[in-house]
């Protein structure tokens, strides 16, 4: 099991009442770090704080337990770091002609580049218990 979670109490999390889990018991495992990290595509845009998966990928076994450790700790007290907030939307054009004649801003697609460990932290947490659960509040 990935998170371990006793009820104790339910708070508002997000505007989503959830149960509220007791210290000891809410942890996320280092192998499931581990294994989304591994599942990251090489190659992709570095965010605005210049780390790309490869950063990540290729780091010290040591960062999945640091990591597993700090979104336990976001799950836990509920608080997003500002960082997991920011992003930047990068405009890419959709026909290929591009070049030869006048665009609209239906001509292009935007592509947004968010934090990489925001993605591990989504990730993470959607292969949970709790991620189905907020899953379904979401799309309905």
């Amino acid at each position: 099991m990935t998170l371990k979670c006793r009820p104790t109490t339910g708070v508002y999390l997000h505007n989503y009442h959830v149960n509220v889990c007791q210290q000891n018991d809410l942890e996320f495992d280092t192998e499931l770090v581990r294994k989304v990290l591994t599942k990251f595509k090489h190659g992709k845009a570095a965010d605005m704080f210049g780390l790309s998966a490869e950063h990540l990928i290729f780091s010290h076994p040591a960062l999945s337990v640091v990591l597993a450790r700090l979104f336990s700790l976001i799950l836990l007290s509920g608080y997003v770091p500002r960082g997991f907030k920011i992003s930047y939307t990068v405009s890419i054009p959709k026909t290929k002609e591009f070049m030869s004649k006048s665009l609209s801003y239906d001509d292009f697609r935007g592509i947004v580049i968010s934090p990489i460990i925001s993605k591990v932290f989504e990730y993470c947490f959607f292969g949970t218990e709790l991620g189905p659960y907020f899953l379904r509040r979401i799309v309905g």
